[in-house]
């Protein structure tokens, strides 16, 4: 069982917390110039003296766009995939899928704001002084308000204490209501990336403990998603579509842990096929301890011909081994067809027809099951925001 629970701090904010209705959120608006940002930090947990076991090193991977949409990842290294945990924002709205789940947890009342509050204290951290209306006497301890969202006058959750010495953030805290810490987040070192300073390694306390050391290995402000991504696959509108007599349905493509194999050119699928499965069973034993799915499994071209074959694990894992790759959870549209013959270029083209403007492809595959299966042929579109 994961480590994870610092999203959701058991802390309660009492019945004060007011029952309206959450409102989604405003238009993005880019901060001092920069619209979002992305964060991926390694994670090692304080271990509990009562353990026999070291905690395993996490992964948490933070995205952002300004002001009111985040998303959180947190994953140990070198485990199932599926066992990773997620938290998102989108305006006044909060969510979590708990390890090895599919299906979110709305969150509510006091839980909401808590994760609310803990999702402000990082972006203030990353983007200080910016975002916030900082205030106060002394330029070393400025403070700022904290509201469910940007959206008008919104009910206050809490406030932010920041810590400046000799003009340089040194820590930040987050405050309920009442006045009570949540947790703080201090910045040990910062690093230079590109024109820009930012944090390198932080510390996280709640209760006046040490959580957990983080090491941020990643840092990006090209942040492009819709919104689609900062809300849980099993919330979001979409479901089946009836496109020229074909249902194609919209669906979050699950993580998975693969390895490309180049076909020669114009590959015959009956050869392909032949290919594909050599290269399944030799991955079989190659890796002991990882199954691979044994379908074979293809990248195709615009004609809907086999282009590369797909070798993956049956269970994708947080850290690939050497030369395979770990895709995480993404939208995707997908249909069935029920021979192989109906693959072609006008099957690939209605599924890409059914990608909004905003969004752009990614490259399609399927999976080709034995003859007399209930379904001969699983094609899958993966989708991502625009440029």
């Amino acid at each position: 069982m994961m480590q994870a629970t610092l999203f959701l701090a058991a802390l309660a904010l009492g019945s004060s917390v007011q029952r309206d209705e959450p409102l989604p959120p405003g238009p993005i608006q880019g901060i001092a110039g920069i619209g979002g940002i992305q964060l991926e930090s390694t994670i090692r947990f304080v271990k509990d003296p009562t353990a026999e076991e070291e905690p395993a090193v996490h992964v948490l991977e933070a995205t952002y766009l300004f002001p009111d949409r985040a998303r959180w990842r947190l994953h140990a290294i070198g485990v199932d995939a599926m066992a990773r945990e997620f938290v998102f924002r989108f305006g006044e709205q909060a969510w979590k899928v708990p390890d090895g789940r599919h299906s979110s947890i709305v969150l509510t009342q006091s839980d909401r704001d808590v994760t609310l509050l803990q999702m402000e204290l990082r972006r203030a951290v990353f983007h200080y002084p910016n975002g916030f209306a900082w205030s106060g006497s002394n330029p070393e301890r400025p403070t700022a308000v904290v509201r469910r969202s940007s959206s008008g006058e919104r009910p206050v959750i809490g406030s932010l204490e920041a810590t400046v010495e000799d003009g340089s953030l040194v820590r930040i805290s987050a405050l309920d209501q009442a006045g009570r810490a949540i947790e703080s987040l201090e910045v040990s070192t910062w690093q230079a990336v590109g024109e820009a300073r930012w944090p390198r390694d932080l510390v996280l306390t709640q209760d006046g403990q040490v959580v957990w050391h983080e090491t941020v290995r990643a840092v990006s402000t090209r942040a492009h998603y819709l919104d689609r991504f900062f809300q849980p696959p099993d919330t979001r509108r979409g479901g089946t579509m009836l496109v020229q007599g074909r249902l194609v349905r919209e669906i979050p493509l699950s993580p998975i842990t693969y390895r490309l194999r180049e076909l020669p050119p114009a590959t015959p699928w009956e050869e392909a096929l032949d290919r594909a499965r050599e290269w399944i069973a030799l991955a079989g034993k190659e890796l002991q301890g990882h199954p691979i799915d044994p379908v074979p499994c293809f990248e195709l071209d615009d004609t809907g011909a086999p282009l590369r074959c797909v070798v993956r694990f049956e269970k994708a894992i947080s850290e690939a081994p050497e030369g395979w790759t770990t895709r995480w959870d993404t939208p995707g549209l997908g249909l069935v067809l029920d021979r192989l013959e109906d693959l072609d270029g006008s099957v690939l083209a209605l599924l890409r027809r059914s990608v909004s403007p905003a969004e752009r492809n990614g490259t399609p595959y399927c999976r080709v099951h034995e003859p007399g299966a209930a379904a001969r042929v699983e094609l899958y579109l993966p989708i991502a925001a625009g440029d």
